[in-house]
């Protein structure tokens, strides 16, 4: 019984945690290593309503599909889903969302001994007509941290290596954010008065949230179950690092913040789906102790966290 919320699926190995509601679509609530404190923000007030004919966030982890759209992506999704255990972890099953026919399933795979922790997210198009989208997976990290992402580099080309997918109420000059040489920090402000929200193409799918006792990383690509990760070895002729088959101007990667929570949301490639097809968006999940006390401006220790 998690906040009212009865038969909450606790997965813990004597490392970490996990607390997988069932009456709320598909949501991660909590995440943490034995002993310490949620990583992820959640909305109190939404769960104890949860009921409300209405889409709510909850916080914590999410799965959506890109690109944001009204009413497909704001569809209310809060019904109970179906959770089963088997030998490769919880498999977390959702029947398809009334308006997109989306169909969502996820299996969630803790690590025997360490926090590590798999995601595959599943969406499948249910439409009878082909459907383009990507799968869009969203953590909602709780407030007093900042957000780490490293920049594209290519140093084989004459052409641009990089580009910045900003929204409209987004400021350049926003004091929560840090543009490094070779890094983006954003910080969580709870004195804020109005959100941020950037995106890029991270070259290495590698993304962390530092708070001041814990780091949340997060790495995201379709190989991270064979232990594949994107780097450099997979540009083919190193002649580009842009990919303009992800949403919302190439975008693999965006962040969301306002006075409450951050977001680090990651995407995959946009596809057209046939009726039954699906796309599978990976994602692996550590945390470690903050023993080293790391600032948003302390570039190489931030470079060596995103390793």
């Amino acid at each position: 019984d998690f906040l009212g919320l009865k038969d909450t699926i606790r997965i813990r190995n004597g490392a970490a945690e996990l607390l997988v509601p069932v009456q709320l679509g598909f949501r991660v609530l909590s995440y943490k290593l034995e002993g310490g404190e949620n990583v992820f923000k959640i909305f109190d007030k939404q769960i104890a309503d949860y009921k409300k004919n209405e889409w709510q966030s909850y916080g914590g982890h999410r799965l959506w599909h890109a690109p944001e759209d009204l009413p497909r992506t704001y569809e209310i999704d809060n019904a109970p889903v179906d959770a089963e255990v088997t030998r490769e972890g919880l498999r977390v099953t959702q029947k398809p969302d009334p308006v997109s026919l989306i169909r969502k399933e996820v299996l969630l795979t803790l690590h025997e001994k360490t926090s590590e922790v798999g995601i595959r997210h599943t969406v499948t198009n249910m439409n009878r007509w082909p459907v383009q989208l990507a799968a869009w997976a969203l953590t909602v990290l709780k407030e007093g941290g900042f957000c780490c992402v490293e920049t594209p580099r290519n140093d084989f080309t004459l052409l641009p290596d990089r580009s910045l997918t900003l929204w409209p109420y987004a400021r350049m000059n926003d004091a929560r954010v840090r543009w490094g040489d070779r890094t983006i920090t954003i910080r969580q402000d709870t004195g804020a008065e109005g959100p941020f929200k950037l995106g890029l193409y991270a070259q290495k799918g590698t993304v962390v949230y530092v708070l001041p006792d814990v780091i949340f990383k997060k790495r995201f690509g379709v190989g991270l179950f064979k232990g594949q990760v994107n780097d450099d070895a997979q540009l083919k002729d190193k002649s580009e690092t842009l990919n303009s088959e992800y949403p919302d101007w190439g975008c693999n990667f965006e962040s969301y913040t306002n006075a409450e929570m951050l977001e680090c949301e990651s995407l995959s490639p946009l596809r057209e789906l046939k009726y039954g097809e699906s796309i599978v968006w990976n994602e692996v999940w550590t945390l470690g102790r903050n023993v080293g006390g790391v600032k948003p401006d302390d570039e190489a220790t931030v470079l060596a966290l995103l390793k």
